[in-house]
């Protein structure tokens, strides 16, 4: 079944002219234009939604995505800009996220970028170290476990 779509705005991006009408059949735009060429093609019995002079704009959606990258990276810090412009700011994010998580968990943080930082650097391990570390510190002599 056809679906009319009228009095509304449609930017359709093809053109800086704005349509007044849209028909959707099969599930896919089958017309944008003037609401009187669009009725046109439109079938007998077309459903007619009016949408009172709303703006429609393409959905713009990018469904890509690797599941476990998104959990890993709402779960860790915010170190990105704005919210962390220096390394202090980093490392007060890694604290903040420490202190809610259970003993002896990781505390990751993301989306710092090196040379937006005030320091121009990425944070050492001695950065991140005197922020969240709460055992012994690493050997470079032995592998390093999670207890260190």
């Amino acid at each position: 079944m056809d679906v009319l779509i009228e009095d509304a705005t449609f930017v359709t991006m093809a053109s800086p002219e704005r349509a007044r009408s849209m028909l959707v059949r099969d599930g896919r735009i089958a017309a944008v234009g003037s609401a009187e060429a669009v009725r046109a093609q439109a079938g007998p019995g077309a459903r007619v939604a009016r949408l009172d002079g709303a703006t429609v704009i393409p959905g713009l959606i990018d469904a890509h995505c690797h599941v476990s990258d998104v959990g890993y990276l709402a779960a860790a810090a915010d170190c990105g800009q704005p919210s962390a412009p220096d390394i202090p700011a980093i490392q007060a994010r890694l604290r903040e996220a420490a202190a809610r998580a259970p003993a002896g968990a990781w505390v990751t943080g993301s989306g710092y970028v090196e040379y937006k930082l005030r320091e121009r650097r990425h944070p050492a391990r001695a950065d991140l170290d005197a922020a969240v570390r709460t055992g012994p510190p690493c050997s470079t002599t032995r592998p390093c476990t999670p207890a260190c």
